[in-house]
């Protein structure tokens, strides 16, 4: 793992000559794995779209295996914040926890898991009888980011669960956690991240 120096701030401009309205979004790179870069507000809708998917699947193994990313303190997205507590030991548990997610469903998208296609719309109802939010899904189906929460879902029940489809005792379940997190302490391992230093 390295650090990386990087900041970014998006101008756009609208009008022109001397008119012309700057600032409209910025956003602060925070670390890259796999050629992709994961920014502060990438990583904010992971969190969003992770607690609306707890509202309408509540009874989700990622939820229950990383739960600690439901509860996140506002201040961790705040940008300005981000960069003066970048070494607070919470922020950086924080990171660590999504760093973790991602290359687990990095893993994940390399198995040859298939979401069925009527899934997007089976859990955009239930979205709305639970009255959740919908902001993780699109025309189409799923957005990105949630398209990963649910891969990731669906390969974790295909290789923890049993087949039977019966509810797990609370043995069960704390066996089931535990596999997950030993499988995503290998990835970890496996797959190379940098952090950016802010």
């Amino acid at each position: 793992m390295r650090k990386l120096c990087a900041s970014m701030a998006a101008l756009v401009l609208f009008g022109s000559g001397a008119i012309a309205n700057k600032v409209v979004f910025s956003d602060l790179f925070v670390f890259r794995m796999d050629n992709s870069v994961y920014s502060l507000d990438t990583l904010q809708t992971y969190h969003s779209f992770l607690k609306d998917f707890k509202c309408f699947y509540p009874e989700s193994i990622v939820v229950a295996a990383f739960s600690e990313l439901l509860n996140i303190e506002k201040d961790y997205f705040d940008i300005s914040h981000f960069k003066t507590e970048t070494h607070n030991s919470h922020h950086q548990l924080v990171t660590q926890k999504f760093i973790t997610v991602l290359k687990l469903n990095k893993y994940a998208s390399l198995q040859g898991v298939s979401v069925s296609s009527s899934l997007p719309n089976a859990m955009k109802l239930s979205a709305k009888k639970n009255k959740c939010s919908l902001n993780g899904f699109s025309a189409k189906g799923f957005k990105k980011e949630l398209a990963d929460i649910v891969l990731l879902e669906v390969f974790l029940r295909s290789r923890f669960m049993p087949k039977t489809g019966q509810k797990l005792t609370s043995d069960q379940a704390k066996s089931v956690l535990k596999n997950i997190s030993s499988l995503a302490e290998s990835v970890r391992s496996q797959v190379d991240h940098e952090l950016f230093d802010n």
